[in-house]
């Protein structure tokens, strides 16, 4: 897990990480768009180790992916 910029809170998940997010999981892209695990497209490419999807600590919190969101944080 790597935060994206400065500028805001969005980390993008490694695809280790991903595989460990369960469907249903909306997710945010370096581009501002969302996508929901398991429901739409989202590109596997990574760059730097990362794909272009992750989340913010508000978006774990809500979805009840804080947990393991420290331990991703923690790892990288």
């Amino acid at each position: 897990m790597r935060r994206w910029s400065d500028e805001n809170d969005l980390w993008l998940l490694t695809p280790e990480e991903y595989t460990e997010v369960p469907d249903g999981t909306v997710l945010l892209s370096v581009t501002g768009d969302i996508r929901v695990k398991g429901k739409g497209y989202i590109d596997d490419d990574t760059r730097g180790g990362c794909l272009a999807y992750g989340l913010t600590p508000v978006m774990a919190e809500s979805q009840g992916l804080m947990p393991q969101f420290i331990i991703w944080k923690l790892r990288s």
